[in-house]
């Protein structure tokens, strides 16, 4: 699969953020993570992240040892996550990335999520 495949054009992501990530990713994210235990010093994994909502939802729940990294095939859409991120909040990462080729070791994350993408994924 491309980087081109599935892109974004123009504000799309912003809109995305706008209108899909408050009526109905965060309250999708915060339903999944309430069924989770999350430790404090977690490394998270957020594959297919879009603009990071569940990954904004994870670090509320994240001690200041914890990380989230999320990964997006869609640049646009990691930009506006980094944008909606302060460096303060806690250790947190975006990468535009394939998910059938991630740049990750392995055994890195004690937990991979993902809310919105599996079909969009290659057999």
């Amino acid at each position: 699969m491309g980087k081109d495949t599935f892109q974004l054009a123009g504000n799309a992501a912003a809109i995305y953020e706008e209108q899909k990530a408050p009526a109905v990713f965060r309250p999708l994210a915060r339903e999944t993570l309430n069924a989770l235990s999350i430790e404090n010093d977690a490394k998270v994994l957020d594959v297919a992240c879009g603009t990071g909502i569940v990954g904004r939802e994870i670090m509320k729940q994240l001690g200041a040892v914890g990380r989230v990294v999320g990964i997006d095939l869609n640049s646009g859409m990691i930009d506006v996550a980094r944008q909606l991120i302060s460096a303060e909040t806690h250790k947190c990462e975006w990468h535009v990335s394939d998910v059938t080729a991630m740049p990750f070791d392995d055994s890195v994350f004690t937990l991979a999520i993902c809310q919105q993408g599996l079909q969009f994924f290659p057999d």
